[in-house]
């Protein structure tokens, strides 16, 4: 197998163990998770998910990463609208709260 290929192939078993976590972070919470929930709901084996992910604290480092790049992208956009201050802050605190549903 190429380098290219594995490395896509790598990053589909990532994506598809963060969407997992995601789901579980947001059903128990940090303390509630654990990486044998993950696997089960990934569908992978427990060492599975350690070739792909060491930890939960890499799992949320990875996962806050993700949301603040969507941020970013949103507040790129407010910005580049040319909006009121308020109009601006308004859009700001949406992005937030819906990054936290």
């Amino acid at each position: 197998m190429s380098e290219e290929k594995k490395a896509a192939v790598a990053r589909y078993h990532r994506k598809t163990l963060l969407e997992a976590a995601d789901r579980l972070l947001m059903q128990y919470g940090y303390d509630g998770m654990n990486m044998n929930m993950l696997a089960k709901e990934a569908g992978y084996s427990k060492a599975t998910v350690y070739v792909y992910l060491e930890s939960k604290d890499e799992i949320v480092r990875l996962l806050c990463i993700e949301r603040l790049k969507l941020l970013r992208k949103e507040f790129a956009v407010i910005l580049k609208n040319g909006d009121t201050p308020e109009d601006m802050f308004d859009a700001v605190r949406a992005e937030i709260g819906r990054a936290h549903v």
